[in-house]
């Protein structure tokens, strides 16, 4: 269900590994979520928070049109994590 009228807000974060490559390719994986361009915050690195025994992250913010309904859209970006190897421990 196309939503022209519809921007989602999506946050992103990598504190492992190559943390821009890992951006780039969530980046890349986005792409097909939306009717048109993606715009994309700049990158910031921010320290870890809540359990600063981790490394700092980069951070983003991306902006798409969806090209699904909110539900698909939320399973679309799950299964996105998955493919990053993100587990949600916490």
């Amino acid at each position: 269900m196309p939503n022209d009228l519809c921007t989602a807000w999506i946050g992103l974060g990598s504190n492992l590994g190559d943390r821009k490559q890992t951006l780039m390719g969530c980046y890349s994986s986005l792409r097909s979520l939306s009717d048109r361009p993606l715009r994309l915050s700049p990158l910031y690195e921010t320290p870890a928070w809540g359990h600063e025994d981790q490394p700092p992250f980069i951070n983003q913010v991306i902006a798409l049109t969806p090209s699904l309904a909110p539900e698909e859209l939320l399973c679309s970006l799950l299964e996105i994590e998955r493919q990053f190897n993100r587990t949600r421990s916490i």
